[in-house]
């Protein structure tokens, strides 16, 4: 996901999906934009009906992201629009949602300045293209689009968003590849309910 902190009150404008968005299909990037406040509020519904479709043809399957960022932005848009609350509760009580930077940062120990995704990558992946490389790139740049309009501007978060995207289903597959064969492996804990509290510690964590 892509934001916007100097819009007011923040705007999520790039919600990017890496997968198998629809039966049959294979996996591939699926961008949704959000340029104002309502685009944003059905922006999250798409949103949130793909993850409840793919997850209804395939219960096992699960939501990858790195860094708290997406889970807590999620639950901040579900109360500002007051939509798919219910839908977000049940993905947050199943633990659809999957963290890889908690994993590696509890599973590996490795040779990189950090354990940010672009650190990581450098690994099992490679150097990235194109004129926004970081999150800080695409704030400046989306806000030269909101100025400017052109299209250029755009296509090249896009394909930052992309990276980022395809370099997170990298990584699921590195460290898939790192667990010794009969390992076992899981998920410990209780996520936080939907509520005012656990949003302010989300929050905070992805501040």
């Amino acid at each position: 996901m892509e934001g916007d902190p100097l819009y007011p009150e923040g705007l999520e404008y790039l919600f990017g999906l890496w997968g198998s968005i629809s039966a049959g299909t294979s996996d591939s990037f699926y961008p949704i934009w959000a340029h104002d406040r309502a685009a944003e509020k059905l922006a999250f519904e798409n949103l949130m009906r793909l993850f409840i479709d793919h997850l209804g043809r395939h219960p096992s399957a699960r939501i990858y992201h790195y860094a708290p960022y997406e889970p807590a932005a999620l639950k901040r848009l579900a109360m500002r629009h007051a939509t798919m609350e219910a839908e977000l509760d049940r993905l947050l009580r199943e633990k659809c949602f999957v963290d890889l930077y908690q994993v590696a940062r509890q599973a590996i120990r490795a040779s990189t300045e950090g354990y940010s995704l672009k650190d990581l990558e450098k690994i099992y992946w490679g150097k990235r293209t194109g004129e926004v490389t970081n999150a800080g790139d695409s704030i400046v740049e989306y806000e030269r689009w909101r100025e400017t309009g052109e299209q250029t501007i755009l296509d090249g978060i896009a394909h930052y968003n992309e990276d980022d995207c395809v370099s997170t289903a990298r990584m699921r597959d590195w460290l898939e590849s790192l667990r010794p064969a009969g390992a076992e492996y899981g998920l410990l804990g209780n996520e936080p309910e939907l509520d005012a509290k656990a949003l302010e510690r989300a929050e905070a964590r992805a501040a």
